[in-house]
This record gives structure tokens, C-alpha cells and sequence, in this order.
């Protein structure tokens, strides 16, 4: 083990970044499609019950993300949470939030994400930053866009002392508006699944119903068919380590 991982922190994006020498399935060894495959034990929680395998698979990876970033972002009881981007993550962000008690505004340009935003629980839709302050601002952002730009013209709705929890990932530069970041006390917050405690509970919010992840599930002889469909998820031959992100 490398010097990092001796530090003992949990196991996460975090480590994967900073071990000398990371073995990851589906980056740098094959497995991803495995039927079996050995894994750190540190790193493993059982499924509860109630749950398939078909609803596990993305929670593993964009609930567990998600909620990971909602607690990491620790807003007060009632506070008013932005979703950016409304895909593989979003709509899961959405309905986490909505099951603590939170008023969701979804942001988003697209009509059918936009109607989408409003059957997984949204209180409010919008299409940009502007509207978002129109329609009573966020305390967080949730960035769970592939634009990092969406994310930025939506913190024009950021109230004061807000924070944007920095979830997507994008290719495209990060220019924060450095005036209101200072002025307004903004707080930038990247998450990376933060331990798995949080996966225990992302998945035991879908084990009892409410959190539903929107998914399509292929065999694994479609393997080809389900990497270009248009659904939100799509799981294939029912194994949670073949989810693909496809929306």
C-alpha cells in the first residue's frame, strides 16, 4: 500500500486520485462486464432488501454521488436546493432531496428534462440563473451538469452565503465570478462520495421506494444496443457492476 492509502481514509474518487498505484475496474484493468470480480471489503456494503439489481446499479454510482453531495453540502432543515442538469444524476438528486424535506428548483433549458424535473418531485422549474433568482433563489447548487458554464449562470440565483457542490463532471473551463463568490461569501464544494456510509444510506432510500432511479435493462449479449439508448440509465443482465450512464 501506498503512503496514501495507509492514511486511512475512506475509500473513494479521493483515493483513486492520490494512490501511487490504483487498480480501477473499467480504467486501468478490464472487469467492468465481469460476472464476478474480487474487491476490497473496505469498499463493499451489503444490498438491503427490497432492492434489484436493476435499481442498484445506478444507485452504486449516481446515488451514491448525489446524496453524498447533499451531505457534504449540510444545508439547514428547509433550505432551497438547485438541481443543474437534469440526466443521470440529476433526476436522482432531485428526488433526494425531496425525501429530506427540501424545496427543489430544477434548472434546465430542455422541455422534456423540464417535465421530467417535474414528475420526479420538483417544486419549481427553471431555465437559467436569472429565473432561478427570479423564483426565490438556491442556498446550494447542486452541479450535476456535463456544462460547467450552466452551473455558473445559474449561481445567479445563489443566495447569499451559498454554496455550489460540485458533483458534474465537465470538460469545459470552470470562470467563477470572483466578485460575488467574495462579496456574497459563496462557498465552492467538490464531492466525491465521501465515504460509504452515505452509499448505505443512498440505497436504502431506494430499497424502501422512495428514491426511484430511472433505468432501461439489457442483456449483456445487447451490450452494443444499450451503449447508444436514450434512456437515463441502462442496466445490463442485472448485474450492478455493468451500469452504464447513457443519458
Amino acid at each position: 500500500m501506498c503512503d496514501f492509502c495507509l492514511e486511512g481514509d475512506p475509500i473513494s474518487f479521493v483515493s483513486a486520485v492520490n494512490c501511487a498505484n490504483p487498480t480501477l475496474t473499467g480504467v486501468n484493468v478490464d472487469g467492468g462486464f465481469a460476472e464476478f470480480i474480487a474487491a476490497d471489503a473496505n469498499g463493499t456494503v451489503l444490498l438491503p432488501d427490497g432492492i434489484s439489481y436493476e435499481d442498484a446499479a445506478p444507485t452504486m454510482c449516481a446515488g451514491y454521488t448525489e446524496w453524498s453531495g447533499l451531505r457534504r453540502a449540510d444545508a439547514k432543515p428547509g433550505a432551497k436546493i438547485a438541481v443543474v442538469g437534469i440526466g443521470g444524476l440529476g433526476h436522482l438528486a432531485i428526488q433526494y432531496a425531496k425525501a429530506v424535506g427540501y424545496h427543489v428548483t430544477a434548472v434546465t433549458r430542455t422541455p422534456v428534462k423540464q417535465e421530467l424535473a417535474r414528475e420526479f418531485g420538483a417544486d419549481d422549474v427553471v431555465d437559467d440563473g436569472a429565473a432561478l433568482k427570479d423564483a426565490g433563489g438556491a442556498d446550494v447548487l447542486m452541479h450535476t451538469s456535463s456544462s460547467h458554464a450552466a452551473v455558473v449562470d445559474a449561481m445567479t440565483g445563489l443566495k447569499p452565503w451559498g454554496k455550489v457542490a460540485m458533483i458534474g463532471i465537465a470538460t469545459d473551463e470552470v470562470a467563477l465570478p470572483a466578485g460575488p463568490v467574495t462579496f456574497q461569501s459563496y462557498q465552492i464544494i467538490g464531492s466525491a462520495h465521501n465515504g460509504t456510509e452515505y452509499l448505505v444510506e443512498a440505497l436504502d432510500f431506494v430499497a424502501r421506494g422512495i428514491v426511484k432511479p430511472m433505468a432501461d435493462a439489457y442483456p449483456k449479449e445487447r451490450v452494443g444496443d444499450a451503449g447508444v439508448c436514450q434512456g437515463s440509465w441502462t442496466v445490463l443482465g442485472g448485474l450492478p457492476q455493468a451500469a452504464l450512464a447513457v443519458r
